[in-house]
């Protein structure tokens, strides 16, 4: 309730980019849109980047051009990263949406035939309308299958009765551990290109200026002829407050208690026993932290009444990679 209830600030990303690129351009940075980079050539004073017909040459490079980085392939820094998994979504803005709760950011899941998937719903910064997200690990899960069951057939079928489809956008992520070493031959790696999944907006905002400093320190450095340290900071921030900070395999297993509790009645039972509201979290590097210790406090609970299921929850501990093996073996990342 109140403060303590706020998740988080919804932002509208596109004004959020509008305003930042106006913001470049008053600084007289030059904005070449709809280039496809096809190729990174690098030298011991500067990088090349050739695409869409044109060439592009500057003392550095900063790689942030997204999860699905065509420059972090190029450059070979996917090599020693573990493969998970392809992150799929589709998304449909909403008005009409009539939730038992319209303030909260709402979580439930559904069981396809091929597999999992999951919804999320949480209001948009315009008065009225919600972002509708249905996303799944599983490459064979059909979305729109998905999306028609969560509204026609599922419990929550009935808040969607009046709603109407403003906008729909898709999204589909390749998942690896994180990118450690972000800097290589003048190229420097920012954002959701190094990321395991994403950084959201925060975490690439504060890594693209953190970049920016360092070669802008860096380039004052080469001019003065000093000692080039300010790279080497940038690399020891991002392993310290990033890669060091969190662990990839606990960050990706907020998306497998589906694949280890894989039938509705099981998972219903188990949300059942949570009957205390978990800290108000929509932090996906801590929110998973909340709900392991909410099942803890009900496991004795399970232990009498299901044990079987205690044997099933165990699969937890074990790590990512061995949860998802059969997903991982029928995906192929982004390329």
């Amino acid at each position: 309730k109140g403060d303590y209830g706020k998740l988080t600030t919804v932002l509208d990303k596109e004004i959020l980019f509008r305003c930042l690129l106006e913001e470049a351009k008053e600084c007289s940075v030059d904005v070449f849109p709809g280039i496809n980079v096809e190729k990174v050539t690098t030298a011991s004073e500067g990088v090349t980047v050739e695409g869409s017909g044109q060439s592009f040459e500057s003392s550095y490079l900063i790689a942030a051009d997204g999860l699905n980085s065509r420059i972090a392939q190029m450059m070979g820094l996917n090599e020693d990263r573990t493969y998970y998994c392809q992150l799929r979504a589709i998304v449909h803005d909403m008005s009409g949406v009539e939730l038992p709760e319209p303030d909260a950011c709402t979580v439930t899941f559904g069981f396809m035939k091929e597999g999992p998937a999951e919804l999320l719903i949480f209001p948009r910064p315009n008065e009225g309308e919600y972002s509708f997200t249905v996303i799944t690990l599983h490459p064979l899960v059909n979305l729109e299958a998905a999306v028609n069951y969560f509204t026609k057939e599922a419990f929550c079928a009935p808040w969607f009765k009046n709603a109407k489809i403003l906008r729909t956008l898709s999204a589909n992520l390749s998942c690896y551990s994180p990118i450690v070493e972000p800097y290589k031959d003048r190229v420097l790696v920012i954002g959701d290109v190094g990321a395991t999944q994403e950084l959201e907006i925060t975490g690439a905002m504060i890594s693209g200026w953190k970049a920016g400093h360092a070669i802008s320190l860096a380039l004052q450095e080469e001019k003065l002829g000093l000692e080039v340290t300010a790279i080497s900071q940038y690399v020891n921030w991002w392993k310290e407050d990033y890669v060091n900070y969190y662990s990839s395999d606990a960050y990706m297993k907020v998306w497998s208690l589906p694949f280890v509790l894989s039938e509705p009645e099981v998972m219903d039972y188990l949300f059942s026993l949570i009957k205390e509201p978990m800290p108000p979290c929509f932090n996906p590097y801590t929110s998973g932290k909340h709900l392991g210790r909410a099942i803890r406090k009900v496991m004795p609970t399970i232990e009498q009444e299901k044990p079987e299921l205690l044997q099933k929850l165990k699969k937890m501990g074990a790590p990512f990679t061995e949860i998802i093996a059969d997903v991982t073996k029928l995906s192929k990342p982004i390329n």
